[in-house]
């Protein structure tokens, strides 16, 4: 038999995974808590879609192996009720055979008692009796019978035989031919079963897809929003730009610049251009962003001067360390600041606790890696 699907619990949809936040996070860098959470929910609705996919591709398989059982149990039945048919003709053509041979093996015993003692024949009970050899036996004045005789006694008893054996294997077919249409049966109600699960399954889906639509619709039409948003976030960037242009413009730009990691934790955003999961627009990602719980010390990566301490629109609560020959680093979204304008700076200080003020979702820092104002890709900076 086959093992039915359970039905998906009707519970409340699964967050998505840590991986399907991270790769969320990937795909749009910053944005703001409305947006984040816009898109975590689409995650969910699609990881939910995902799981009834997956739980629907199993009912389609299982309905497929459940008609297929159905099939070659009622080809059983067919095949053994041909049977049946089968030895029901042989054992007509064989009575009537027996029939045959009883009045033949009657006539002849008829016969040689006229022979024997004269008169009329007479019947000699040969069809009543128990065993057609004992009938012909127990007839007393039958005691010299000629071997023709014999065969035909003989003959009586392999067809009488032959009808109990015919009989022995229509009783096995049938009994056969039962349990195979019980097993039919049994699969067409699991198949019912198996096809009501399924139509709750394509319900539950319908449900999702209709979700994900409207919650796709909404993040379009709040577009000009989010996009005003991260125009901020780039207008305040250019902002840095300027401000550190103007600072380091005298300054003799090193060949390269060494970068203590600011946090212990793995980059979980990299650096670069970012396709909107839902709008399709491209933004970019001035720096990376690195796991971080609330309230962790973010430390100055090299040593420096601190060039602004305080609020930048969507990198909300900043500090950012002019390190000389043209570097810097930013250190974005701060729950609260360790160090003011102006100040010196040694790698490995703590200048900011970790937060997720601005346009972030969720605690971690955003760390950039600037060159006469101008973003680059921090890996290329840190430490291994």
């Amino acid at each position: 038999m086959l093992t039915s699907v359970a039905p998906v619990p009707a519970a409340g949809p699964a967050p998505p995974s840590a991986d399907r936040i991270r790769d969320l996070e990937q795909a749009i860098g910053e944005a703001s808590a409305e947006e984040a959470a816009a898109l975590r929910e689409l995650a969910t609705i699609r990881s939910r879609r995902a799981e009834l996919d997956a739980s629907l591709a199993a009912l389609d398989a299982q309905i497929t192996a459940a008609e297929a059982a159905v099939a070659a149990h009622r080809a059983e039945v067919d095949r053994l009720l041909a049977a049946i048919s089968q030895l029901d003709r042989e054992i007509a053509r064989t009575s009537r055979q027996l029939d045959d041979a009883r009045g033949r093996a009657e006539q002849s015993a008829a016969d040689l008692y006229v022979s024997r003692v004269g008169g009329p024949p007479v019947q000699v009970g040969l069809v009543e009796a128990d065993s057609v050899r004992d009938a012909y036996v127990g007839a007393l004045y039958l005691s010299r019978v000629s071997s023709v005789r014999w065969a035909e006694v003989d003959e009586l008893a392999g067809l009488k035989e032959t009808i109990e054996q015919l009989e022995a294997a229509v009783e096995r077919q049938r009994s056969e031919a039962e349990a195979a249409r019980r097993a039919a049966e049994d699969e067409r109600t699991q198949l019912a079963n198996l096809r009501a699960t399924h139509a709750r399954e394509r319900e539950a889906v319908a449900i999702e897809e209709q979700r994900e639509r409207a919650l796709v619709e909404s993040i379009r039409a709040r577009k000009d929003q989010f996009a005003a948003e991260l125009a901020t976030l780039q207008a305040s960037s250019n902002a840095i730009t300027e401000l550190l242009a103007a600072r380091q413009r005298g300054q003799v730009r090193a060949a390269s610049f060494s970068a203590a990691r600011p946090v212990p934790g793995a980059v979980t955003s990299g650096f670069g251009p970012r396709v909107h999961p839902v709008l399709g627009t491209s933004r970019m990602h001035n720096g990376v962003d690195m796991s971080a719980g609330h309230g962790a010390p973010i430390k100055a990566a090299a040593p420096g001067v601190v060039a602004f301490a305080g609020v930048r629109d969507g990198y909300g609560n900043t500090i950012i360390v002019d390190h000389g020959n043209q570097y810097a680093t930013l250190y974005a979204h701060a729950s609260s600041l360790s160090v003011i304008a102006g100040q010196r700076v040694e790698t490995g200080q703590t200048v900011a606790l970790v937060g997720a003020t601005g346009l972030a979702t969720g605690p971690h820092l955003h760390f950039e890696v600037r060159v006469l104002g101008v973003p680059v890709n921090p890996l290329d900076s840190l430490r291994r």
